[in-house]
């Protein structure tokens, strides 16, 4: 019956890329665990009256502070070594957007992106012009980013590709 009453529903995922069919059962099930405990976290936020806006922002939030996905913690190496971040998101009323790209300090670029779509004209700013907006947003070293699985797999790319 609860879920009749509901106005709302939650999609999620982990990031681009392909989870190895190699993955060991307790680290797919880690993920797996993860994800449900974001739509529950995401779900009372929304049952207690959080906008949608709210929501989608502290769903990806989490997802940019979980190591098991590529989002935040965890985003996959560029080819010179580095992590470079994106996020979007999207007022379903309004069709109102923002979006940053290539940014390498901002701890939650979807604080960014959210920051862009409020107070920008633009929808989309990138490095350094949306690094300007993000003077009071944490930023962290580039290596915060990393992850043994990560780097791992970095380091097998790059001595195929030498």
């Amino acid at each position: 019956m609860e879920a009749m009453r509901r106005k709302w529903a939650i999609a999620i995922h982990g990031g681009a890329g392909v989870i190895e069919r190699t993955l060991p059962t307790e680290s797919a099930a880690i993920r797996v665990q993860r994800l449900e405990d974001i739509i529950a976290s995401v779900s009372e936020a929304l049952a207690s009256g959080k906008s949608a806006l709210d929501a989608v922002e502290e769903a990806v939030i989490q997802l940019e502070e979980s190591p098991e996905f590529n989002a935040g913690k965890g985003a996959v190496f560029t080819a010179n070594g580095s992590h470079e971040l994106e996020a979007a998101i999207m007022n379903g009323h309004t069709g109102d957007c923002g979006a940053v790209c290539l940014v390498d300090s901002i701890r939650n670029p979807i604080r960014l992106a959210r920051r862009i779509l409020e107070q920008s004209p633009h929808v989309l700013l990138t490095a350094q012009a949306a690094q300007k907006l993000a003077d009071d947003l944490e930023r962290v070293p580039n290596d915060w980013f990393d992850t043994d699985l990560r780097k791992s797999q970095w380091e097998q790319w790059k001595a195929r590709a030498d």
